[in-house]
């Protein structure tokens, strides 16, 4: 009875020993949410005005829901600059189908004239989850700005809000063109298969030494780890 009870608490723990040892793999891109057109296109006529000069003033906040679970690293989004300075890209929570709290403030970099895609890369510490609304607000402490229109089709909540207003509704339209990219971890499939090989090579080692002992195998072992079935006798 000792040797019995032994391989079996031997199997059980190779078999969560094997499971536990599936770790994440290092992250990889994924778009959390993008109404940038192929390449990175935009409208070059509509626009929604982003005023500093001193204070933010106005304030464009524009509603998106996440597509990806990730941490947040970059994001890009289409703007004129029409006096330079100091540009930020807020991402915000709903509330209500309103902009709530503030999640994060990046700082971007816009391009110094002219059209183009204003950037914040190297971001952290912000994770977003899918399905769910958030709001990405921008704002000029200084400087005059113009986001632009997707090209895309893509139509959206958008609100404005100046320094000394709540946010106040402007409508569900063309919204502006934007992209938010992030870094997501998945399981390692090459260490999923390994690992699934292992414990379906137990199987029958298992089952061999239970006929061994004269005791009958009154059930299959289910196993779904990586693509192995369930195991009949």
């Amino acid at each position: 009875m000792f040797g019995i009870a032994f391989r079996r608490t031997l199997f059980h723990r190779v078999v969560v020993a094997a499971t536990v040892a599936v770790a994440p793999a290092a992250a990889q891109a994924v778009t959390i949410f993008s109404s940038l057109g192929a390449g990175g296109s935009y409208s070059t006529t509509g626009q929604f005005n982003i005023v500093g000069l001193g204070s933010p003033i106005f304030t464009p906040m524009f509603a998106f829901v996440a597509a990806e679970s990730a941490t947040l690293n970059q994001i890009d989004f289409a703007e004129r600059t029409d006096t330079n300075g100091t540009l930020n890209a807020l991402v915000l929570s709903s509330s209500n189908g309103a902009p709530g709290t503030v999640l994060g403030r990046f700082a971007l970099t816009p391009v110094t004239s002219g059209l183009g895609l204003a950037t914040a890369t190297g971001l952290s510490g912000l994770d977003l989850v899918a399905g769910t609304t958030y709001f990405l607000g921008l704002q000029a402490p200084n400087g005059q700005f113009a986001e632009l229109q997707n090209s895309t089709g893509y139509v959206g909540v958008i609100y404005d809000q100046t320094l000394t207003n709540t946010p106040t509704f402007q409508g569900t339209q063309t919204s502006a063109a934007f992209d938010l990219i992030g870094a997501a971890a998945v399981p390692e499939p090459g260490s999923l298969a390994l690992v699934g090989s292992a414990i379906a090579a137990l199987v029958p080692a298992r089952r061999r030494r239970r006929r061994a002992d004269g005791r009958p195998d009154v059930r299959a072992l289910a196993l779904c780890v990586a693509g192995v079935r369930t195991v009949r006798g």
